[in-house]
């Protein structure tokens, strides 16, 4: 293997480019080309005292930005590479009239830089003539779904061409499928890991791209996760099993395909699976789509009215912790203060705010949803109390929300259904139900970054240059298996050859250290002459994302 020459070794790469590496692009993009900025690093004041009791000093912090600031000076040269042929933000949930769940403050820039070119007013004034003026006068802090999405695209295109002209890359419709270490050759002064290889295969045509960082990021984001019993592959094959991911890609089709086939013995049936955000909003969506679709009836039976079911581990939809004190686990200086807490403090921590992200629902979506329900029971009720014909329900797809339901098994049906095994762990009732087709609002599975860093060595594809490099499995603990699970998951547990580090929120890695690397003899295995050493405290970056290799002197 021809080993790198230092011009060709990026100072940082980050696999993926969603919106937390844009974030860190445009970071990057602004350090190198100096644009106007504070002179400090902005401080933000914590009124709930927080970030004082996580024993963090944030101007302390800040003087050390200062000082890194000041010896520096240099240009950060950067990679990033994408298995998207683009960016792409949730395009499978850009519902119609849905709108961002946070202020357009927390933008991918203001709260670094107010001055940043990047910020979401600086979009808005980007246009000729200018939607500025106009966003104002919404007076709102919360803009479209859609209207966001369109400004981190900006962002991307953006950061995209100017980290470019800086001599950087970032390249789309690859996928990275290997991260070893590069061994110090005899030039190198100790034995310390100092440089990474990390391996993308071109999707189009599989030619295999090696690059070289002496930093990494994994910001690789989380894939859908379906339920285990829902997920086979003969109920894949029914095309009648979504997720919120790809809701709106596949809903055109469903619905349609679900009226054509419907027939006289039952009504058509729908089930929206999880008690987030995504499937609240999926929730009411389904109803507003398939209303109109609906054939008229000459039946006025209100047994065969469309029925959609919202199951639900829990006992109720539970609205977001809005509250000010709380959100202030999403200050800026959160991420670096809990990152510096130990282990069990942390996932302490952790475990406090989920009310604020986790299987919650927007209160102004929760509203809605209860007032579309009590508005269906009025009309029920009208209509049973004047005998008035029930026709017009029958083209009102009916919401039921159905609590402590757990999914037990599921299988097709011969006309394309699904036949769900559903129990109810406080009655201990167990019963059957058969769906037209099944959302999952079950959120992301964030282990991704466990296989690109630590593929098993039988599905390695660097077959060239082992002498050179060392697997990343070989460098920590991976003797052990962190089996600890969120217990509202409806994922499959990892897999026995998992690394020993700990799920998502936390990303952690265990304490070992890319040091005291020699080289190898021809009669020594890659794993003999390592040395083990504690691993110094590495900064988190924004949005989970994962810096696994810093070096003392790193600039970022």
């Amino acid at each position: 293997m021809e080993r790198p020459t230092p011009d060709s070794i990026f100072d940082t790469l980050s696999i993926g480019f969603g919106p937390a590496s844009v974030a860190l692009a445009i970071a990057l993009a602004e350090l190198n080309s100096h644009p106007p900025r504070p002179s400090a690093q902005p401080l933000y004041s914590s009124l709930g005292g927080l970030q004082h009791a996580l024993g963090f000093d944030a101007e302390e912090v800040a003087r050390e930005q200062r000082k890194r600031r000041g010896e520096d000076k240099t240009n950060v040269k950067a990679a990033f590479v994408e298995r998207h042929n683009g960016f792409r933000w949730h395009p499978g949930m850009m519902l119609e009239g849905s709108k961002m769940q946070i202020s357009f403050l927390k933008d991918l820039a203001t709260l670094r830089n107010p001055q940043s070119p990047y910020t979401f007013l600086s979009y808005l004034a980007s246009f000729q003539p200018s939607r500025l003026v106009s966003f104002i006068s919404l007076s709102t802090f919360t803009p479209s779904r859609r209207e966001f999405a369109d400004y981190l695209q900006w962002c991307a295109e953006k950061v995209t061409a100017e980290l470019r002209a800086q001599g950087g890359e970032v390249s789309f419709g690859e996928e990275v499928v290997g991260v070893d270490a590069l061994r110090p050759d005899e030039h190198d002064q100790g034995a310390d890991v100092r440089v990474l290889r990390v391996t993308s295969r071109v999707l189009e045509t599989g030619e295999l791209v090696h690059r070289y960082t002496r930093n990494l990021v994994v910001s690789a984001g989380g894939s859908p996760k379906v339920p285990s019993q829902l997920a086979a592959p003969e109920l894949v094959q029914t095309g009648r099993v979504l997720h919120t991911a790809s809701f709106l890609e596949h809903i055109h089709r469903v619905l349609p395909e679900v009226v054509e086939r419907a027939n006289e013995e039952r009504p058509i049936r729908l089930a929206v699976v999880g008690a987030g955000q995504s499937a609240a909003e999926c929730f009411l969506h389904l109803r507003t789509k398939l209303a109109p679709l609906l054939p008229r009836s000459s039946t006025s039976s209100l047994s065969h009215r469309p029925q959609i079911d919202m199951l639900i581990r829990s006992s109720a939809l539970r609205p977001t912790d809005e509250g000010q004190f709380s959100n202030e686990v999403f200050d800026p200086s959160m991420s670096q203060a809990v990152y510096r807490l130990g282990q069990a403090e942390r996932e302490r921590v952790l475990g406090e705010a989920k009310s604020t992200n986790y299987s919650i629902v927007n209160p102004k979506t929760l509203d809605v949803v209860y007032e579309t329900m009590y508005d269906q029971k009025v009309e029920e009720d009208i209509a049973e109390r004047t005998c008035a014909p029930a026709k017009d329900l029958l083209h009102d797809p009916r919401l039921n929300i159905r609590p402590y339901t757990e999914i037990r098994e599921a299988s097709p049906t011969s006309s394309g259904a699904i036949e769900l095994v559903l129990f109810n762990p406080i009655t201990r009732e167990e019963r059957t139900e058969t769906y037209d087709a099944v959302v999952c609002g079950t959120g992301y599975d964030r282990q991704a970054w466990r296989n690109i860093l630590f593929r098993p060595t039988h599905e390695s594809v660097l077959a060239e240059g082992e002498a050179e490099t060392i697997p990343l499995a070989a460098l920590f603990d991976t003797t052990s298996v962190d089996e600890e699970e969120d217990s509202s998951s409806a994922a499959s547990p990892a897999p026995a050859s998992s690394p020993s580090v700990t799920a998502p929120p936390a990303l952690s890695l265990p304490d070992s250290a890319f040091a005291d690397l020699s080289r190898p003899t021809s009669s020594s295995s890659a794993s003999t002459s390592l040395h083990r050493a504690d691993l110094p405290s590495l900064p988190f970056l924004p949005a989970h994302t994962l810096q696994i290799l810093h070096q003392s002197r790193a600039r970022l």
